[in-house]
C-alpha cells in the first residue's frame, strides 16, 4: 500500500491557475484547520468525480452569491483584488 502525500508539493494532480492559491491555502501555510477539516468531511462524504464536481459547484454558486450580495452593498470584492496584487507582483518578477 502507498503512502498518501501529506503536502501539496507531494501530489501528482494536474497543475492549473489555482494550483498556487490552493497550496497557499493549506492549513500549515495558511493556518486554517477548521475549514480542511469541514472539508476533508464534505469530500469524504462523496465516492464519486461527480459528487464531488456537484460539490465544487456549489461552492462556486455559493462563491458568487455572496459577491454579489457584497458588490450590492458596496464591498470591494478581496478575491478579485488579492488576484490583483498577485498579478501585478508576477508581472514584476
Amino acid at each position: 500500500m502507498s503512502e498518501i502525500p501529506a503536502y501539496p508539493d507531494e501530489w501528482t494532480d494536474e497543475r492549473d491557475e489555482w494550483t498556487a492559491e490552493i497550496k497557499a491555502s493549506y492549513p500549515t501555510r495558511s493556518g486554517s484547520h477548521d475549514e480542511y477539516a469541514t472539508a476533508m468531511r464534505m469530500v469524504g462524504h462523496r465516492h464519486s468525480k461527480g459528487e464531488l464536481v456537484a460539490l465544487v459547484n456549489w461552492l462556486l454558486v455559493q462563491l458568487r452569491e455572496t459577491r454579489t450580495l457584497l458588490t450590492r452593498a458596496g464591498v470591494p470584492d478581496p478575491v478579485s483584488q488579492s488576484r490583483a496584487d498577485t498579478t501585478r507582483k508576477d508581472a514584476s518578477r
